[in-house]
């Protein structure tokens, strides 16, 4: 029979559209500002943290 049956199968499936892409990217743009935000309220008072909400 030779080697190659005896090789496990290992498939991966891969998306290479421009949607695909932009999907992505969006996703981890969206992860960094979520990252940043909780950063940013962490280190505000409670009253810092209210008028920060506020302005956006």
């Amino acid at each position: 029979m030779g080697e190659e049956t005896k090789r496990p199968f290992n498939f991966r499936v891969v998306r290479t559209s421009d949607d695909a892409t932009s999907e992505v990217q969006e996703t981890a743009k969206q992860m960094l500002t979520d990252y940043t935000m909780a950063t940013i309220m962490s280190r505000l008072g409670p009253e810092e943290a209210q008028r920060y909400q506020e302005a956006l």
